[in-house]
């Protein structure tokens, strides 16, 4: 199959990139990160009032499109603790080849924690030079570039687990009435427009609501101190 002959390719592929390559700063480093059981990756801190799902792929223009105009706002309120985000992993969902190869490694990049930093390093270079940074060399080469272990890497991309998350990741889709095309975005469980004025409004007022359910839930239970008492 094509996609082994890739796979191996990626794995057998000799460069000295990555060892010459020093690792970029985390700015994910502070904030925790999981995944769930389904495989998919998580972000946020746990007090955080606003729940985020995202449905992007790697190989959709339009995803791209997202992250280059919508994404680094939604990760300032990220690291201001007023969200938490959800990844839902996709690949094929547009007509550049190499979609799954990258999503894949992406996963297996998770597995070092380091699912974050990829995300942002792929989308990055899809933003900046298109196609070719879904080519098997390109995406080696920003596993070098991202200090990832490659002996741990490289047993990941060789096995199974990745194709079934990314078949998890269907399945969410399907059981979603309501799915359209990527990228589509989930807040607190509701579909909202992806643009950045509308994810953006969308969140302030969840924001504005939680704050304003804790003041009356603080207020209700202050009860006021009976006369001549101290």
């Amino acid at each position: 199959m094509r996609l082994t002959a890739i796979l191996v390719a990626l794995v057998l592929t000799v460069t000295v990139v990555s060892a010459q390559t020093p690792a970029p700063s985390d700015r994910y480093a502070a904030i925790p990160q999981m995944t769930d059981d389904a495989g998919f990756p998580r972000i946020g801190f746990p007090s955080a009032p606003v729940s985020v799902t995202l449905f992007l792929s790697f190989d959709d223009p339009a995803s791209i499109a997202w992250y280059a105009t919508t994404y680094e706002r939604l990760y300032n309120r990220l690291r201001a603790g007023e969200v938490r985000i959800l990844y839902v992993p996709l690949a094929e969902r547009g007509a550049i080849p190499g979609g799954r190869t990258a999503m894949r490694a992406a996963l297996c990049a998770a597995d070092q924690g380091a699912f974050w930093r990829y995300f942002d390093a792929q989308f990055a270079a899809l933003v900046a030079d298109g196609a070719p940074a879904l080519e098997p060399a390109r995406v080696l080469a920003l596993i070098g570039e991202l200090g990832i272990d490659r002996g741990r890497w490289d047993g990941c991309m060789l096995g199974s687990r990745p194709d079934g998350i990314l078949r998890e990741g269907e399945r969410a889709v399907s059981e979603l009435s309501f799915f359209t095309a990527t990228p589509f975005i989930l807040v607190n469980g509701d579909p909202t427009l992806p643009d950045a004025a509308s994810l953006e409004s969308v969140i302030r007022a969840a924001v504005s609501a939680n704050a304003t359910a804790i003041s009356q839930a603080i207020q209700a239970t202050m009860t006021p101190t009976p006369e001549g008492l101290t």
